[in-house]
């Protein structure tokens, strides 16, 4: 019997071993691409939520939360003195399929303040919101001049019971409709 040299068994093996390899790394991706597409029921999910406008002029004096679900409230909100927001941004809002959220900073002192909408999730039934407060640099010359700045957004309801703002005041504000 004729047995085939050591150099001749490994050539005849080489390509067997290769195709081996390729079959267990695709495997190895198909299960970790699997486990990574899993959902995860505690991990927070992107929250329907965008802003609307923002103004240094909304009228109200206290940092809060303003919450409008009809077109009522929405005019008797435009009708007060003292705000300057885009109505008409506010109004082309179908507040049958979202509502309002007035998020304001209350009475500063000077210009050069704002806030933003920076990020949004909703964590079970509780929608969370980020947002981003701006303050004019230290010893910048500025207009004496009070303002009230706050920022719109719109929000699909119906899947929170429960609103967390963060990044306005010291605390999270929590409105509970």
């Amino acid at each position: 019997m004729i047995r085939p040299s050591f150099r001749q068994s490994r050539h005849r093996l080489l390509p067997r071993l290769a195709l081996a390899r390729r079959v267990a790394v695709v495997a190895a991706c198909v299960t970790l691409s699997a486990c990574a597409a899993a959902p995860n029921p505690t991990a927070p999910a992107p929250a329907p939520v965008r802003q609307i406008t923002q103004s240094a002029h909304c009228g109200l004096t206290g940092p809060g939360l303003l919450l409008v679900t009809t077109d009522d409230q929405l005019s008797k909100y435009l009708g007060l003195k003292g705000q300057n927001l885009a109505t008409q941004q506010l109004r082309a809002v179908d507040l049958s399929q979202e509502v309002l959220l007035f998020v304001t900073l209350g009475e500063k002192p000077t210009a050069g303040y704002g806030v933003g909408l920076a990020a949004a999730d909703l964590q079970r039934d509780n929608l969370r919101i980020r947002m981003e407060s701006r303050t004019p640099p230290a010893g910048a010359v500025l207009a004496q001049v009070m303002t009230s700045p706050c920022a719109v957004l719109a929000v699909e309801p119906g899947r929170w019971n429960r609103v967390t703002v963060s990044g306005v005041a010291e605390a999270p504000m929590v409105l509970q409709p």
